[in-house]
């Protein structure tokens, strides 16, 4: 509204609709069905008798060799068009140095918690969680806007949703729990439950950093930074704890213990789907996603 004498002060009231584009809805939903097909991925391995220390460590090696291609060709292609963002990956090192930190600690607690249960359906149940952690992130004030009405009645709805899989879906413990070798001869539900709660923590707290970093970071550019950063946090952490072991380990294929077993005859297929589906059009997915949405949305539809 502009008044039509000049001698007072002008005032403009602009109203700005922001709607998702088909094609943020698209990303999401595939990224959705995608990474949901890791659980079959990590339970598997659990199995297999695959040191955890090498599958937490296969995982981010192969989705970094999975997704340079693109950030290369994407690199070459947009090299001369690419305009400066309005702030540097200087004012965002904080969001990114925590994100990937976490990042780490969520992918690591999750195969974990896999490897310690004989239910994975519940620790797939416990990762609807994770909104929950963002809307108490978002309700304190620490990230975004307090959450409105609709939003958490979203995020109620997805977790009744869980809850109805979890009472309505097959009772598989009994048999799990005859497959997968055992640690001291027992299962470990609490640990697993713990770890799977810490990882969904995790998996809040990167998904907001990855909002905060965005702007800067292309999605295929920030999910390489931060698989490469996992992989080196392993690799510090085996190195650390367990030198004899990592030195022993660290250029070898073996399929169960080698730092590049992934890359094995016997391991190839399944980290090779890991890496291309599961994580670049998973988990890539949703950070490319965040262009669109909210971190509430992402977490609530993964």
């Amino acid at each position: 509204v502009v008044p039509e004498d000049e001698d007072k002060e002008k005032h403009v009231e602009i109203l700005v609709v922001r709607r998702v584009p088909l094609v943020g809805w698209f990303v999401l939903a595939s990224a959705t069905a995608l990474q949901a097909s890791g659980a079959l991925v990590f339970a598997g391995a659990s199995k297999s008798g695959i040191d955890l220390e090498a599958s937490t460590l296969w995982r981010p090696m192969a989705a970094s060799i999975s997704v340079l291609p693109l950030v290369l060709v994407r690199r070459f292609l947009s090299y001369e068009k690419e305009t400066p963002p309005e702030v540097g990956v200087k004012d965002v090192a904080f969001p990114l140095a925590f994100g990937s930190v976490a990042f780490f600690f969520a992918n690591a607690a999750y195969q974990a918690a896999f490897a310690l249960t004989s239910s994975p359906n519940n620790v797939v149940l416990l990762g609807a969680l994770t909104p929950v952690f963002v809307v108490l992130a978002r309700a304190a004030k620490v990230f975004g806007t307090v959450p409105n009405g609709g939003e958490v009645l979203g995020t109620a709805i997805s977790l009744l949703g869980a809850l109805l899989c979890g009472i309505f879906s097959p009772e598989s413990g009994d048999d799990d729990a005859e497959e997968r070798p055992q640690q001291d001869g027992e299962n470990r539900p609490v640990a697993a439950m713990l770890l799977c709660i810490f990882s969904v923590c995790c998996h809040a707290c990167y998904s907001m950093a990855n909002k905060n970093c965005r702007p800067v970071l292309a999605g295929p550019d920030l999910h390489l930074f931060r698989n490469l950063s996992s992989a080196a946090i392993n690799i510090a952490l085996q190195f650390t704890l367990e030198p004899a072991k990592a030195s022993k380990c660290f250029f070898s294929m073996d399929p169960q213990h080698g730092a590049f077993g992934f890359l094995s005859k016997a391991r190839l297929p399944t980290y090779l789907y890991c890496g291309l589906a599961v994580d670049t059009g998973g988990t890539m997915g949703y950070v490319v996603a965040l262009a669109y949405f909210d971190p509430l949305v992402t977490t609530i539809a993964s």
